[in-house]
């Protein structure tokens, strides 16, 4: 799916820089709007046959429901007997959980108390919090505070400093190449160095590879066409250890959550995500002129060390327990796919 995800990032930057170049941009737009409405309909009917064909695992196994309508019983019962209320307690439970698909039929249509929006909230960083990959998901997750990436800013930034659309669609196609083929090497670094090292590695990769773009943001305008440069392939080459990153911290989440959970994890991951992503946003709005568009790069650096220094925790931390399970199942996600690129080979 990443594959699927970073081919459509090549082509489409590049077709639409080149189109710009040469006819008026409100053409471009009406394309891309076009385009948008049109594929609406294709997505719609695919996600409604996922939905159909894997329906199934959106029910809970047979039993699941009475097994929790007993439990819930059996906890009034004991909160009953300790309140006094013992033999009594049929008239007078109105919120317990028993009451849940009939069971109850005493307090069948009683209502049920529901849970306010922020202890929702609050229970599940608190499930975020407690499980062992929560700081390589922190790590990622400080990823997002920067614009030492492809994205609005960094392209309105460029384009102030005289860099044309067609060279930006370039390097927006080359920096999807390269991160693709981070997706190819990645299995590879998995099962021969183990997945804590990986991540290790493509962390401090991405933060080393990107210091030439920290260091000459101030000096570029398009007098200097060499530090443009430079600025371009460093961070279109930390596409590559990101991408690796992001392969890695995945199957660390996979490893280390528990089946239960990992919905409510990953829903408090994607929020983190997207509060720093509003955080880069921000800054852009605060720090507006491109003169001083090297704090918001000296700010993304350092969101990219932070994200290094706590994967390096969590590393040292979890370091032989995750080899031991990549001993008894060695990368399991990737199998598949080193045995495509080992037929391919032959």
């Amino acid at each position: 799916m990443q594959r699927i995800d970073l081919l459509c990032k090549v082509l489409a930057p590049m077709a639409l820089g080149f189109f710009v170049e040469f006819f008026p941009i409100k053409y471009g737009l009406l394309i891309s709007a076009l385009w948008n409405v049109g594929s609406y309909v294709p997505e719609a009917l695919f996600l409604l046959a996922i939905y159909r064909k894997h329906r199934s695992i959106l029910s809970k196994p047979a039993g699941t429901e009475d097994e929790e309508a007993k439990l819930g019983e059996d906890e009034e019962a004991k909160l009953g007997e300790d309140e006094g209320e013992g033999e009594g307690a049929g008239g007078r439970r109105q919120e317990g959980p028993a009451s849940i698909g009939g069971v109850d039929s005493a307090v069948a249509g009683a209502p049920v108390r529901k849970q306010r929006w922020w202890s929702a909230i609050f229970d599940g960083f608190e499930v975020y919090g407690r499980q062992d990959g929560m700081l390589a998901s922190l790590a990622f997750c400080f990823l997002f505070l920067t614009v030492l990436a492809p994205g609005g800013l960094t392209s309105a930034f460029l384009k102030s400093r005289g860099v044309s659309d067609g060279l930006q669609g370039v390097w927006l196609g080359c920096s999807a190449l390269i991160g693709i083929s981070s997706t190819f090497a990645t299995p590879r670094f998995i099962s021969s160095i183990g997945l804590v090292t990986t991540g290790t590695v493509m962390i401090c990769l991405q933060w080393l590879v990107l210091i030439p773009a920290s260091i000459v943001t101030p000096f570029l305008n398009d007098t200097r066409p060499l530090l443009i440069l430079i600025f371009l392939a460093s961070i279109a080459l930390s596409r590559f250890p990101l991408w690796g990153f992001d392969l890695a911290e995945r199957q660390v989440m996979q490893v280390t959550i528990k089946a239960g959970e990992r919905g409510v994890v990953s829903s408090v991951e994607s929020s983190l995500t997207n509060l720093f992503t509003f955080f880069s946003s921000a800054l852009g709005i605060i720090v507006h002129d491109p003169e001083y568009f090297f704090i918001i790069v000296v700010v993304s650096h350092l969101a990219v060390t932070a994200a290094m220094l706590t994967y390096a925790v969590f590393a040292y931390r979890h370091q032989e327990e995750l080899i031991m399970v990549n001993q008894e199942e060695p990368a399991h996600m990737w199998k598949d796919d080193l045995m495509a690129m080992d037929d391919e080979e032959e």
